[in-house]
């Protein structure tokens, strides 16, 4: 599976747990510790353009499709 293999990733968050919430309607993903978030990078305005381009979504689907 794609996704595996991007396990140990130096980019990808590791997800460390799923917990289901007691309203048995939600979940919480438990990840690794980030110092930053997409939202504040998002605010900061300090993304360059090759940061705003579509890509890995379009990548993990042609994987998943198998073209």
């Amino acid at each position: 599976m794609f996704l595996q293999e991007l396990n140990g990733h130096e980019n990808i968050v590791r997800l460390l747990n799923v917990l289901k919430a007691d309203n048995d309607q939600d979940i919480y993903l438990i990840c690794d510790y980030m110092e930053s978030d997409l939202h504040a990078v998002i605010r900061a305005n300090i993304l360059e353009e090759i940061h705003k381009q579509p890509g890995v979504p379009e990548h993990l689907a042609s994987r998943v499709s198998g073209d």
